[in-house]
């Protein structure tokens, strides 16, 4: 009888431990200059000391100017989609944020944006769901990206976005020019045959 007790006990230790939910991750791809990457740096460094969401997930950063997390970043956005995109980027479960509000500034954005990590995390750690970047950094989840033009970062509706500023001579201004140039060569011939015609005369 005792050593079926025993047996029972171990049992009722060693099942939880088996079936344990392993935690979410939160994957974040962020700059050092990026003051909005510090401000989510902050909430979840105290979300992460809530005793209700603390057993639920972990971070994982990616400093984007370093080249393997660069490399990384760019085919977790060929994974998503997305051709760019503006820094702080951060993965939960299935999904995908850009960006985050200051708590002081904007209450109001900050406290739908708490709202929307919390629902995040909670659905992952429910569904159990794969940890994305690192299936794609392990080259489990396949996924392949085009190279592209590197452009420097500027701040954008609280987002450290690639700037569009280009090369003045781009293919835009090209497509703006060529019409332009042949209206004006029109012209001058038309003006050339009226002024021939006038000296003949």
């Amino acid at each position: 009888m005792k050593k079926v007790l025993i047996l029972i006990i171990s049992l009722l230790v060693f099942i939880p431990n088996v079936y344990a939910k392993e935690k979410t991750t939160v994957s974040v791809f962020y700059s050092e200059s990026c003051i909005h990457c510090k401000h989510l740096h902050t909430y979840l460094d105290e979300l992460e000391k809530d005793e209700t969401y603390n057993k639920m997930f972990k971070v994982d950063y990616y400093e984007i100017h370093d080249s393997t997390n660069s490399s990384l970043f760019d085919k977790v956005l060929a994974y998503f989609k997305k051709s760019s995109s503006g820094v702080p980027f951060y993965v939960i479960g299935d999904k995908y944020e850009v960006g985050f509000p200051n708590s002081e500034t904007m209450q109001e954005q900050y406290e739908k944006q708490d709202k929307k990590i919390k629902e995040l995390i909670e659905k992952a750690y429910k569904n159990n769901q794969m940890n994305i970047v690192k299936e794609i950094d392990e080259g489990k989840v396949k996924v392949t990206t085009t190279v592209k033009e590197t452009l420097p970062l500027v701040e954008e509706n609280n987002v450290l976005v690639e700037s569009n500023k280009k090369p003045f001579f781009n293919k835009y201004m090209l497509i703006g020019i060529i019409p332009a140039v042949l209206i004006i060569a029109a012209v001058l011939i038309v003006f050339k045959l009226k002024k021939e015609v006038k000296h003949e005369e």
